[in-house]
């Protein structure tokens, strides 16, 4: 039974270890105003978010930072932009057209809750 708990401690600690982050920059898709010809940049050390401002011809993609989020504030950076959506988030990539899959950090961390409370 005791080998049982060591499996149970490793999988907890792989699931710690996922949920933390090392510093790294973030990462956000950015695209040329209203294009459709995007690529991936790492943000400055100041831009922790990255943004999607959406409009009815197309949408913008870049990094920002989270205390610009807000309408605001994007109406200032974007001065005659109107009638827009926007969103912000602050992990790699999130700033894509496709709604982004679960982070394996939050696969782990279920898979582990459900190992702990059926395998009593």
């Amino acid at each position: 039974m005791k080998s049982f708990w060591d499996f149970r401690v490793i999988v907890l600690a792989l699931v710690i270890l996922s949920l933390c982050t090392y510093g790294d920059a973030l990462k956000c898709y950015t695209c040329p105003v209203f294009s459709d010809s995007c690529s991936t940049i790492t943000c400055e050390a100041n831009q922790n978010a990255c943004l999607k401002l959406s409009k009815a011809d197309g949408s913008l993609r870049q990094c920002s930072s989270i205390s610009r989020c807000e309408s605001k504030y994007i109406k200032e950076d974007f001065a005659g932009i109107t009638n827009f959506k926007y969103e912000c988030c602050q992990s790699d990539l999130c700033n894509s057209s496709v709604t982004s899959l679960p982070s394996v950090g939050l696969l782990l961390s279920l898979a582990t809750a459900l190992l702990l409370v059926f395998c009593r």
